[in-house]
């Protein structure tokens, strides 16, 4: 067994910064493709899959999922939406 000397609260002060970085890019990229993917769900009539594929998501099913945690709602549920929000 690997005995560690330093206490939880070191390890989390070392690497803390650390992890606060990758966040924040983390949350860069995944606007960076969910923007695009929103025009694209209000402008075009590609399917989830087709804008999953072209905003560089490697599934659909996670496309959905980072979709839902960053709108709050799924692909389809947005793009219902704009268009019921669109002036004619």
């Amino acid at each position: 067994m690997l005995h560690c000397p330093s206490s939880n609260c070191s390890i989390e002060a070392s690497f803390g910064p650390i992890l606060t970085y990758i966040n924040q890019n983390y949350n860069k990229i995944t606007q960076s493709k969910i923007s695009p993917s929103r025009h694209l769900l209000i402008h075009t009539k590609l399917t989830i899959i087709e804008i999953g594929n072209e905003c560089c998501f490697n599934s659909s099913m996670y496309f959905c999922k980072i979709f839902k945690q960053t709108i709050f709602m799924t692909p389809s549920e947005f793009r219902k939406k704009a268009k019921e929000d669109l002036p004619y």
